[in-house]
């Protein structure tokens, strides 16, 4: 790779960049950037971004709109320490939720999970969720705490899983076991009752990796 250190105008675009994507998970379009920068048009945009990819901060996929990755070794660590909250999950019943896809985003919020996670975790894409009722109480998650899920679409038994139910549109909080022909989605709360479905019934959004405590 060719590097080049990228000049004032570029480092400023990076900044943005990494302030949007922290915010929003996406990133944003080429306006947005030439209305939030000095740039005075998109081909303005077009050769920051060039600059930016050829010092290896940044990777694209030419042709395909957003389509820009961010290089997190050149971005100040307090950034990527911000994991997107994506919205509401039930550890209780699951939850109906609308669409048929449990992670939507709520761009106007982020946790901040600096220091409380090694640096190759947070290389990953994780999401939060906000967690609502008390099912998983025995395995010291309360109602209103906060999930840290790593994207996953398997998992192991005992695994702590965000578990989508297609038919249903509904989402839960639960440990997952597969147990021969059926999954069995276990609370950790005994005044609640394990759901069982069959495999092709359920599908495996994302395990937890850490959880912060409502207060």
């Amino acid at each position: 790779m060719n590097e080049k250190t990228p000049n004032q105008s570029d480092k400023k675009l990076y900044k943005f960049l990494q302030k949007y994507y922290a915010t929003h998970g996406y990133i944003p379009s080429y306006q947005e950037m030439v209305d939030h920068t000095s740039a005075k048009s998109k081909g303005h945009i077009s050769e920051q971004i060039k600059n930016l990819e050829k010092a290896g901060w940044l990777q694209r996929t030419p042709n395909k709109p957003r389509a820009i990755k961010l290089n997190k070794q050149a971005a100040p660590q307090r950034l990527f320490s911000l994991i997107p909250l994506a919205g509401v999950i039930q550890a209780g019943a699951p939850i109906p939720l609308p669409g048929s896809d449990f992670a939507m985003f709520l761009p106007d919020e982020a946790v901040d999970v600096g220091g409380l996670l090694p640096e190759s975790a947070l290389r990953k894409e994780l999401f939060a969720l906000r967690v609502q009722g008390d099912s998983m109480v025995d395995s010291n998650i309360q109602d209103m705490d906060t999930v840290i899920m790593e994207p996953v679409s398997t998992a192991k038994n005992g695994d702590m899983v965000a578990a989508w139910l297609p038919e249903e549109e509904e989402a839960t909080l639960k440990h997952y076991f597969r147990e021969k022909d059926r999954v069995r989605l276990q609370p950790a709360n005994p005044a609640f009752e394990p759901y069982y479905c069959h495999p092709s019934k359920v599908e495996v959004q994302g395990r937890v990796v850490m959880v912060i405590r409502s207060c």
